[in-house]
């Protein structure tokens, strides 16, 4: 199958519908299955479907009349991308087919969990539009789900995706994402699910940052042709082929160690076993210790369990932790053996296991050490230590707690709810009601 990410280039110049047209026509060439567009992207209906209300059941089926007709001019079947009239971002796949078509599906709506503007978690009766949000569409012999921008930290929703059978995952990025924190976060999604994983940015010309990556199902990075053979990203199509292809196991490691401000724990390797002997035991995993006023909570996951989201899923919103004051998180990932056939993704799962948790996480293999925690700022580093010591600071690891707080830099704990439903989803359980769904928003048609 082959995909082709158009890292469109967004500066006035560009935007007009002569060039559109004009790029097309050379993607058009390109004999592509896919073409995926860039965030908020040009195309000559964005601002026309920007009037309409992407909800409403008549108006979706008419963005959805734009897309069949954008198929056409691109050759292949597309994922548009776009705000509607109250703001709502959200993504358009369509293949341009009739819904009653034998030969594919016609259009699936997908929209952003987590964006600064509206979220489904905003929805009265999300519980019953859930499972149609992960469903995965065919393209060919594969099934795609749409998982965008921030929605790559919180796993419940790629792997609600991925039990329903998804192989490929597209992830259309916010203009101002940051390259190292996608690229961890995207190949773990890879690796952890067994999928390919793509995602893009757009650009402001050559200088914006843009970027594009694709990952195979072992997370290693997938090498994309460009259709202009330029050396430029901004405007151009990079085209992966998931039946042939060139990759490379690779991490980024571009953050500097740094030493903890005013470290108020100090964790060491070597006594780990030690400190849960110490602590109270209440679950199989998890240990809770009194530390200076504080609850910090110690989710144990031995070996090659780290790969697998649904266990700390579990641990962080284990209800015997509900009623809890004051916690902090901790995340010990113990190894009895060396990294084997996950030499090549574990520094990067022990960053991305940080950043989806909110917490500190330290990773000791009998020959490797490595520490992380989210700082004040929300953002993940990379402790320094010595000989397996790591100094943390403990009062900006609040977990879930923090994750589902505004006043703690989160989302509203409003939503916190409908995201625990989703963890029940992972484990098969319907969270629908027997209430008939209302017609303007009916995604099992979308």
């Amino acid at each position: 199958m082959k995909i082709g990410l158009f890292v469109q280039d967004k500066s006035p110049e560009k935007c007009n519908k002569k060039e559109f047209e004009k790029e097309m026509k050379k993607i058009a060439e390109s004999k592509l299955d896919l073409l995926v567009f860039p965030e908020e992207c040009y195309t000559d209906f964005s601002k026309m479907a920007s009037n309409f209300d992407v909800l409403d059941y008549d108006s979706g089926y008419i963005i959805a009349g734009f897309c069949d007709a954008l198929c056409k001019k691109a050759g292949s079947a597309i994922v548009y991308s776009g705000n509607d009239m109250f703001g709502i971002s959200f993504n358009m796949f369509s293949d341009g087919a009739d819904e009653d078509s034998d030969e594919g599906m016609g259009f699936k709506l997908y929209i952003k969990h987590f964006h600064e503007g509206f979220s489904p978690f905003e929805m009265d009766d999300y519980r019953e539009w859930a499972e149609a949000f992960f469903k995965p569409f065919p393209i060919t012999d594969k099934l795609i789900c749409m998982m965008d921008g921030d929605d790559a930290k919180y796993s419940a929703l790629s792997t609600i995706c991925n039990n329903n059978g998804a192989e490929i995952f597209i992830n259309v990025l916010d203009a101002d994402a940051d390259y190292n924190e996608s690229f961890t976060l995207n190949k773990v999604r890879a690796a952890e699910t067994k999928s390919f994983v793509f995602g893009l940015t757009p650009a402001d010309g050559e200088k914006s940052g843009a970027f594009v990556f694709g990952f195979a199902p072992d997370g290693s990075l997938m090498e994309g042709t460009p259709i202009y053979d330029n050396g430029k990203i901004a405007g151009n199509v990079f085209v992966y082929d998931t039946e042939n292809y060139n990759s490379e196991n690779v991490s980024i490691c571009e953050k500097d160690e740094v030493l903890a401000e005013n470290p108020d724990f100090v964790l060491d390797c070597e006594t780990v076993e030690e400190l849960l002997k110490s602590a109270n035991k209440v679950a199989d995993n998890i240990f809770i210790k009194d530390l200076n006023n504080i609850n910090l909570v110690m989710i144990l996951v031995k070996n090659e369990e780290i790969m697998n989201p649904v266990i700390t899923l579990d641990a962080f919103y284990n209800p015997a932790l509900k009623d809890i004051e004051n916690k902090r998180y901790l995340l010990i990932n113990k190894w009895d053996s060396d990294f084997g056939e996950y030499d090549g993704v574990i520094d990067d799962v022990i960053e991305a296991r940080t950043i989806e948790n909110r917490c500190a996480s330290v990773l000791c293999g009998p020959d490797y050490k490595k520490c992380c925690q989210i700082d004040k700022n929300g953002q993940f580093v990379v402790i320094d230590g010595e000989q397996g010591r790591f100094g943390l600071t403990m009062d900006v690891v609040g977990g879930p707690e923090f994750i589902w707080s505004e006043e703690n830099g989160g989302f509203p704990e409003s939503w916190r709810e409908y995201y625990e439903d989703l963890i029940k989803v992972v484990h098969g359980e319907n969270i629908a009601s027997d209430e008939p769904v209302k017609k303007e928003v009916n995604f099992d048609i979308l």
